[in-house]
């Protein structure tokens, strides 16, 4: 074999470098041991950068006070009556420790006297089941849920256990090189005790002062007297509405025994008449004129539903139309096993009027407009879309200036699905699921409507000119309600605590009654200042959320105690062996304990 061919060998027998070539080689310049060094920290430091940049950690959603957007420990739910799912929650924020504590904790340390029916806070399997009734938010019916206690002894649910909170992946990404911005959902050490992780939404930012005022989030700048409400971007909006209506769950039954619909003519009787169908839609051709559907709030309470599940309300059983509140079904688990009832506290004690009217709609005419009306303090924000240019004008009464304008793909006849929103002193339209960009800003001034006017008693509307159009799917959503409070009574009418007290029938004639709003005029307001590095953090579940607003000494979170940007609920609760999903190997029949719940894993907004 040649050299050539083997080139080891033939470095070996290479004759040593002699004279000046040897010369050269003996005095060639060594390595810089410093330079490597220095080089040796930079990449460990950009590799230790990158790292952390790119981290994620794992969380588990230990309690409610983000629901319903994230889930502690919860139980799911579907109405026994309209259908409508929803989930009710079974933890309070944190014991005295700092630890979560879950509804049957919480019982038997404060309503069970030794020995009384504790066994009945535990289902069969062992795992907590929070009480006994939760309230649906769609028709206000309380239904059963703990198998012990329902009075028929039958299971009223597909999944009768509690499930513990939303898996959660947390990036650090977001916060190594920017800082948390407002409406983020941020996971950071309880200031108090930080072995205990907490998870809640931005509000507040450093070097300002935050007022909560009337459900809303106003800030000015450290120092300044002038404050600006904090309007959420349309997909911030999105993530934060809470039902109040879906028609897709109507009862054709509560209209059969007396029960008036919530979706009504508005408009006088010469007018067209919208025609509704048992399935939760309307027709109308108002070619001719101009047709009004308006929503009406018309919830059954406890009483009502004890007379419509003997058959028939009461000849002299008045039911008027309420304000929407801040009710939240998440927090209607109750330990009232006797009543059956939940709380007039979680009934909601505060009007909401920053609301969304969603629906699909079947238009069958080439022409004529289509408006979409929501109403609060008794101004009318308004989406009128004309049908033949598709051409969208947005509109407030009484704000002559106020008219942006933008180009729709709702153009003709078509099935559309549109969503209108009036949060946060600001409009949103959507079309098909896109939000329209508008030619001017669609947030408006102060306009002094923070007391409710009759009127407010058909906040949402829809009008139809010059067309032939058919809707379903109709649905109000309200936008998050924080409560102006220091103090764990959960009310922003501390002025006027009879409120608080009022029992569920008193609190429903109270949001009835146009003559009783003044109080609206006194309602509690809360300012923290926030200096450098400090942020304020809310839970979306506002009136049962252990935020800043009431940790002592210090309602903020330092920057160093941000974990990360929570970005992904990667492993919502799995389904349970009711499914009883079987798997066959090798002549075999195997049995799946659970499998995963793949419709509820989602961005975090």
């Amino acid at each position: 074999m040649s050299d050539k061919k083997n080139p080891a060998k033939r470095r070996k027998n290479e004759s040593p470098a002699s004279g000046a070539a040897a010369a050269d080689a003996n005095t060639a310049p060594k390595p810089d041991g410093t330079r490597e060094t220095i080089e040796s920290i930079i990449i460990a430091l950009i590799l230790a950068f990158l790292f952390r940049t790119f981290e994620a950690e794992a969380f588990e959603i230990p309690t409610g006070s983000m629901g319903p957007t994230l889930m502690g420990r919860n139980k799911d739910v579907e109405c026994p009556k309209c259908g409508f799912p929803y989930e009710a929650g079974v933890s309070f924020e944190v014991d005295d420790f700092g630890r979560p504590r879950h509804f049957d904790q919480y019982m038997l340390q404060q309503y069970l006297r030794p020995g009384e029916n504790g066994v009945r806070l535990r289902n069969l399997v062992g795992k907590p089941i929070y009480a006994q009734t939760t309230t649906c938010p769609n028709c206000r019916y309380t239904c059963w849920v703990d198998p012990h206690q329902e009075p028929s002894g039958a299971l009223p649910a597909e999944h009768p256990y509690s499930y513990s909170g939303d898996r959660i992946w947390v990036s650090k990404a977001p916060y190594v090189v920017n800082d948390p911005e407002r409406w983020d959902v941020a996971v950071f050490k309880y200031p108090l005790g930080a072995n205990i992780n907490y998870i809640k939404r931005i509000v507040g930012l450093p070097n300002e002062k935050v007022r909560i005022h009337r459900g809303n989030i106003y800030t000015s700048p450290r120092g300044k007297s002038a404050f600006a409400i904090q309007s959420k971007p349309a997909h911030k909006v999105l993530a934060t509405l809470q039902p109040v209506y879906d028609t897709s769950y109507s009862l054709p039954e509560l209209r059969e025994k007396g029960w008036p619909q919530r979706w009504q003519n508005v408009a006088a009787d010469a007018a067209p008449q919208w025609q509704g169908h048992d399935g939760g839609a309307f027709a109308v051709d108002a070619t001719g004129g101009q047709a009004v559907l308006g929503y009406r709030h018309l919830p059954p309470d406890a009483e009502a539903w004890r007379y419509l599940n003997q058959g028939k309300l009461p000849a002299d059983f008045v039911v008027d139309p309420q304000l929407i509140t801040d009710f939240c079904a998440y927090n209607t688990a109750a330990d009232q096993a006797a009543a059956g009832e939940p709380e007039p506290r979680s009934l909601g004690l505060h009007w909401v009027g920053d609301l969304s009217l969603a629906g699909r709609f079947d238009v069958q005419s080439d022409k004529g407009q289509i408006a979409l009306v929501l109403i609060e303090g008794g101004r009318e924000m308004q989406a009128r879309i004309d049908l033949a240019t598709g051409k969208a004008t947005l509109s407030i009464s009484g704000l002559d200036d106020f008219q942006p304008t933008a180009n729709t793909a709702l153009q003709g006849a078509g099935v559309y699905d549109l969503r209108f929103a009036n949060v946060d002193d600001q409009l949103h339209l959507w079309v098909n699921g896109d939000v329209v960009e508008f030619n001017a800003p669609t947030t408006y001034p102060e306009l002094g409507n923070h007391r409710p006017t009759e009127a407010d008693l058909t906040p949402a509307q829809i009008r139809v000119q010059g067309a032939k159009v058919a809707v379903e799917q109709l649905r109000v959503d309200r936008d998050i309600y924080y409560v102006a409070t220091t103090s764990r009574l959960f009310t922003d009418f501390q002025q006027d605590p009879y409120i608080f007290e009022l029992e569920p029938h008193e609190l429903a004639e109270f949001h009835s009654s146009p003559e009783r709003w003044d109080v609206y005029n006194r309602l509690a307001r809360v300012d923290f200042d926030l200096a450098e590095e400090q942020f304020l953090a809310l839970g979306d579940n506002s009136p049962n959320s252990g935020d800043s607003r009431f940790w002592p000494g210090e309602h903020f979170v330092n920057r160093d105690l941000i974990i990360g940007k929570a970005f992904y609920v990667y492993w919502p609760h799995a389904w349970e062996t009711a499914y009883n999903i079987p798997l066959h190997l090798r002549g075999k029949t195997i049995r799946i304990p659970f499998y995963p719940n793949f419709g509820d894993m989602r961005l975090i907004r």
